[in-house]
């Protein structure tokens, strides 16, 4: 059979339906799995942070502003301060207070949003911290704004007796802190 090659023929169904697949396929967009998730911020830093209590339910005479927190150094103005070293792995973060050398652990989330725990004993009272907030860019640095609960227990002939005497509920705690390189 002649054909004349430039007469129209109409295209075969084959052809059609190959030509539809690849329509559609181009519209889809590109598949290569599911999207990486977004890793939390690096918060890793020196810190110097101030602590101001706002809610306490330890009183004097029985709890001692500066018993609890001898964990603290005053800054000569009776404001608390103290250093934080924090290291972080993936989202997991570890906390070396000074000047008491308390460690705490916990991890921190997309948005810097942070939680630690951990105690910080010495010879007079257990405390145990629990501290929540964030931990954001500031410029070069990082700034950080959290609340701090301390459980406090007397120790009775050196040891805790495992239930909580008082506790401060809120704790301000704000300072800035230089990136780890």
């Amino acid at each position: 059979m002649y054909t004349d090659p430039g007469a129209l023929v109409p295209p075969s169904r084959t052809a059609c339906q190959l030509g539809l697949l690849c329509a559609a396929l181009m519209l889809i967009p590109a598949c290569g799995g599911e999207p990486e998730p977004e890793l939390p911020p690096e918060v890793a830093g020196s810190y110097n942070l101030a602590l101001q209590q706002s809610d306490s339910g330890c009183y004097p005479p029985d709890f001692d502003f500066w018993e609890i927190f001898a964990f603290a150094q005053n800054n000569g103005n009776n404001l608390p301060i103290i250093t934080a070293e924090i290291e972080q792995t993936d989202s997991d973060l570890e906390a070396s207070l000074g000047p008491s050398g308390c460690v705490l652990t916990g991890a921190v989330v997309v948005g810097g949003a942070f939680s630690l725990t951990g105690n910080c004993d010495d010879s007079l009272m257990a405390r145990g911290f629990t501290m929540t907030g964030t931990i954001t860019p500031f410029g070069a640095n990082l700034d950080l704004e959290a609340t701090l609960v301390i459980d406090v227990e007397l120790l009775v002939n050196g040891t805790p007796d495992g239930e909580a005497d008082c506790v401060v509920n809120a704790v301000d705690v704000s300072g800035t802190g230089a990136p780890a390189r």
